[in-house]
């Protein structure tokens, strides 16, 4: 299903934009990097506290948070929630929030782990902390799969999606992708047209952070960059970008890939919103992205 907002960008979305230019968080992220801040993770809002019930297990000495709705007992879905952050960057307040009203909405048990971080940490010690977790804490819990992921955690969840397949372990029912890093070497000739509309990315700064994640691994393998992955006998995908995205010319790239190879994606896209969009809880676009996801599991 191919899926194009058509509703004017609400003021609200225009204003976040607006925010975004004046913070100069594209501008800020290289001394970010350089800095290696953002480490921490983000303190969790009181109102998920209030709202959700909050469990914190660890895995390898790095908590894995869950979340679920407090009226439920066993819940139908469980979602693995893959933060975004450049693979450097920890959590933040806007994913809790976003959490939040996933859990809200969707009524699933929502995985979150503070997985490692580049540059200390590398691709291989993710995937390994991951599999230690699946083996850990994801086995035993009831109820059916699904892998989600913004910006890095996007691109992380679909590379897991082929790892899990890959070691004939069983495939999440859905893996959705919000704004998903496809390509850690945004060599995409279509990205140059993009720099002056993304006010959150920096091109040379993420793709440094790329190489850090990378290590010693090609920075084209499909657990650093999926796009150079194969996508048969993956769970049922589902992705949305906004067309102000540094990302969005590999999304399209790829949306094109997965038609031309007549496999199934559900491909939402938003023509004037920013990156990571959905986690603007505050702003009617990401509703509309909520109601998507809660029609793709009732599906």
């Amino acid at each position: 299903m191919d899926y194009v907002h058509s509703k004017p960008v609400s003021l609200r979305a225009r204003m976040a934009e607006t925010g975004l230019f004046f913070m100069k968080i594209n501008k800020r992220l290289k001394g970010f990097l350089e800095n290696n801040a953002i480490k921490r993770p983000a303190r969790i809002p009181g109102s998920l506290k209030k709202n959700c019930k909050l469990e914190i297990q660890e895995q390898a000495g790095r908590k894995v948070w869950i979340v679920s709705p407090h009226n439920a007992k066993d819940s139908e879905w469980n979602i693995l929630y893959l933060h975004g952050g450049a693979y450097v960057f920890n959590i933040t307040y806007f994913h809790w929030k976003w959490i939040e009203q996933l859990c809200l909405e969707t009524g699933a048990r929502i995985i979150v782990p503070d997985y490692p971080l580049a540059p200390e940490y590398d691709c291989k010690a993710v995937f390994g902390f991951l599999d230690g977790m699946y083996a850990d804490i994801m086995q035993g819990m009831k109820g059916k799969w699904i892998f989600m992921g913004d910006s890095a955690g996007g691109g992380m969840s679909l590379g897991l999606a082929m790892h899990f397949r890959d070691q004939n372990r069983p495939q999440p029912r859905h893996i959705i992708l919000l704004s998903p890093w496809m390509d850690v070497n945004m060599d995409h000739p279509a990205i140059t047209a993009l720099e002056t509309k993304d006010k959150m990315l920096d091109r040379a700064s993420i793709k440094e952070a790329g190489k850090w994640y990378a290590n010693d691994w090609d920075t084209s393998h499909h657990l650093v960059s999926p796009i150079f992955g194969t996508f048969e006998d993956l769970g049922s995908i589902s992705l949305f970008i906004g067309g102000h995205d540094l990302l969005y010319p590999d999304c399209q790239k790829y949306h094109g890939m997965m038609k031309k190879q007549g496999i199934p994606i559900n491909y939402f896209y938003y023509p004037e919103l920013f990156h990571v969009w959905m986690a603007a809880t505050f702003i009617p676009e990401s509703r509309d992205v909520l109601q998507q996801i809660k029609d793709i599991l009732n599906q």
